[in-house]
């Protein structure tokens, strides 16, 4: 069985690193394992396996012939048997199934934001071809099957990789132990960081040694820009660290994981969280709730006075803290190891191809 991943860009998302993930776990129990990012690289590119086959398309615009060429022949040279499509770059996988029918269409749908206004008439088109959908979510399991009528759709979690804590980032981070806050999130409006920082403020009210860490790409937008004018002018003590591809070596130094989205999809930085043994608050959305399993707190979205509230709570209370981050991470590596992850995908890969 050989198998690509395609992905659009490779900067520091949570579909890009699934995608990376996927393409790295794989090499075990695959012919070849393939990836190939369609648009733009990125700092994930430092982590992809030296097994990996792979290949770049710099593809400039949505109807790109050069591009769409290249990854033909690319296919073709390496008997690829399996395109597992992640997120946007569904549609020149389209393109290539209606060219090469026999080879299988997985589309992976990340989706975060608000269903109710997803534009869908170019996805409804292409999901004609698809052989199956994975989704991240039971609501996006629901949306496929509703909205776009597919009758092979799975929920299928996302998962964790091992990762070592690097002792090179020791004494790398400002502040206090006990009381680093760490947000792993892209700078887009879904993440609220708003929210977060206005929660923060309250934070550091009660707990001024308290210091707030942020990492995620900025796109130099105004939504970008606002929140580093914030965090510049207005609250002290907030780092912005941009991008890191090796999160998971950084993660054990920090004592508290948040995420204050209005939308996710199934977050792989709460997984990345459980697995540093990080106590956590999220917002009540996507499979947020679902993943912590009792195992953290949450609070619903736009509840900056909630969400401040249980920030503190584990800040005052280091014991409790660590207690429920330690069975936090028991319940990740039990849930959300790539084991039992994989050995599901590859089964499905297996009966997809069978019917071809």
């Amino acid at each position: 069985m050989r198998v690509l991943q395609l992905i659009d860009s490779l900067q520091a998302g949570g579909a890009e690193r699934v995608a990376v993930n996927y393409a790295n776990a794989l090499l075990p129990h695959v012919e070849k394992s393939f990836l190939c990012a369609t648009r733009q690289e990125g700092p994930l590119l430092t982590v992809v396996d030296s097994q990996v086959g792979y290949l770049f398309l710099n593809r400039k615009k949505t109807i790109d012939r050069r591009a769409f060429l290249k990854l033909k022949k690319f296919i073709k040279n390496n008997e690829i048997d399996i395109i597992h499509a992640h997120g946007s770059s569904f549609f020149i996988a389209a393109l290539q199934k209606m060219l090469s029918p026999k080879v299988v269409l997985i589309w992976h749908d990340h989706y975060g934001n608000e269903l109710k206004g997803r534009r869908s008439s170019v996805l409804r088109l292409c999901s004609c071809i698809f052989d199956c959908i994975f989704s991240v979510n039971v609501d996006l399991k629901h949306w496929a099957e509703t909205t776009l009528r597919h009758k092979r759709v799975y929920y299928i979690k996302n998962f964790i990789v091992p990762q070592e804590r690097n002792t090179a980032y020791e004494n790398t981070f400002q502040g206090v132990a006990g009381k680093r806050i760490v947000c792993v999130a892209n700078l887009r409006p879904v993440k609220n960081h708003g929210l977060l920082l206005d929660a923060f403020a309250k934070v550091l009210a009660e707990e001024p040694e308290a210091t707030l860490h942020l990492f995620g790409s900025q796109f130099n937008d105004i939504y970008a820009q606002s929140i580093l004018q914030i965090i510049k002018a207005d609250v002290p003590k907030v780092y912005y660290h941009g991008t890191h591809p090796t999160i998971t070596e950084i993660l054990p130094y920090f004592d508290l994981g948040v995420l204050s989205s209005d939308s996710e999809g199934l977050p792989l930085a709460l997984l990345e969280y459980g697995q540093a043994a990080l106590p956590v608050v999220v917002t009540n959305v996507g499979q947020c709730r679902e993943v912590l399993s009792g195992h953290g707190n949450y609070v619903e979205p736009g509840d900056g006075k909630g969400l401040a509230k249980a920030m503190g709570a584990y800040l005052k209370n280091p014991s409790q803290a660590e207690k429920s981050g330690r069975a936090f991470q028991r319940h990740i590596l039990d849930n959300y190891g790539g084991d039992a992850i994989l050995s599901r995908v590859l089964k499905i890969y297996e009966q997809t191809s069978q019917r071809k």
